[in-house]
């Protein structure tokens, strides 16, 4: 079998059906001790289009040189706060509707 490129692969994706519809994503980072860490949570959270990003604990928070280092200026796009703790955080999404 020979793997597709080009042409034949974009005929291809065109069968496929469209993606479900996105549903709503929020990320909790509970203590993440390292700005290099949550700088990477950031542009994963861009990459998945998360609504928000809810750092608590001893999570730094942005502005921090080495996140915005790491998050590529994404931790500007991806709307986040901070909440001191983490119940509180998780009390927010549910009162969001986040988790069903």
């Amino acid at each position: 079998m020979k793997q597709l490129r080009g042409t034949p692969l974009k005929r291809f994706l065109r069968t496929l059906p469209p993606p479900p519809s996105p549903t709503e994503l929020a990320i909790v980072c509970q203590s993440v001790g390292y700005p290099v860490n949550v700088g990477s949570i950031f542009r994963i959270a861009d990459a998945l289009n998360a609504a928000e990003v809810l750092l608590t604990g001893i999570t730094p928070t942005p502005p921090n040189p080495t996140i915005a280092k790491v998050a590529r200026d994404k931790e500007q796009r991806v709307p986040w706060r901070y909440v001191a703790q983490p119940e509180d955080a998780l009390l927010h999404v549910y009162a969001e509707g986040g988790v069903q």
